[in-house]
């Protein structure tokens, strides 16, 4: 919150001393912005206080995954598209189901797309998967760009964490963190692992989360 809102008095300070209407038109452009950062910083701040205080799943029903996934797909293919990357969605099988809230579900999927989306460069391969295993639903998000050093994989997941390579980046610094808030809420776990090349994200979802839908 630090940053947004120093940012903020600074721009409204230039607005307010501002010798010309341009200069204190594009100052105030840039406070609104500023708030809104600041505005999106507690948003998250409080989602992520909720979803960490939380002890059980809002509005839970069975998924089907392969339903999530064709959601996704139509969200953000195109996205990757223009950024001259490849979004390829491995479908699993129909009957594999997750018990679970589709929104936060949905929302923890998105966060991995977009960070891959925004951290790779042009050319980029990103392929979505799940499949099950030992009676554990395993979902990947997977890509074959620069990755993230293995020493830095637990720290991402902190709290307002910004590697330099992504200082260039539009973002909060929550991201990963309310991903994970909402993997633990539905009793699964999350890790990032060396995808040689590139990152590989994967959350495995427990017995205890996961059903299998029999058509």
């Amino acid at each position: 919150m630090r940053r947004p809102l120093a940012r903020l008095g600074q721009n409204l300070d230039k607005a307010q001393t501002a010798t010309t209407h341009d200069i204190q038109s594009t100052a105030l452009t840039q406070a609104q912005d500023n708030l809104q950062d600041a505005l999106e910083i507690f948003s998250s701040l409080l989602r992520l206080a909720q979803l960490e205080a939380g002890d059980r799943i809002p509005d839970s029903q069975t998924l089907v995954v392969a339903d999530l996934f064709n959601t996704l797909a139509d969200l953000y293919q195109p996205v990757a598209q223009e950024q001259g990357q490849t979004l390829t969605i491995i479908s699993p099988a129909l009957n594999l189901t997750l018990d679970g809230n589709r929104i936060l579900l949905t929302q923890t999927l998105s966060n991995l797309i977009e960070n891959a989306i925004n951290h790779c460069s042009s050319g980029t391969v990103i392929s979505l998967s799940a499949h099950m295993e030992n009676n554990r639903v395993i979902m990947a998000v997977s890509d074959n760009g620069p990755g993230i050093p293995a020493e830095e994989h637990e720290r991402v997941f902190e709290k307002m964490v910004r590697l330099d390579t992504s200082r260039t980046v539009p973002g909060t610094g929550l991201g990963l963190s309310l991903v994970r808030a909402i993997v633990h809420l539905h009793g699964g776990s999350i890790r990032l692992v060396d995808n040689k090349p590139g990152l590989r994200c994967e959350i495995v979802f427990l017995k205890t989360s996961m059903s299998v839908f029999t058509p």
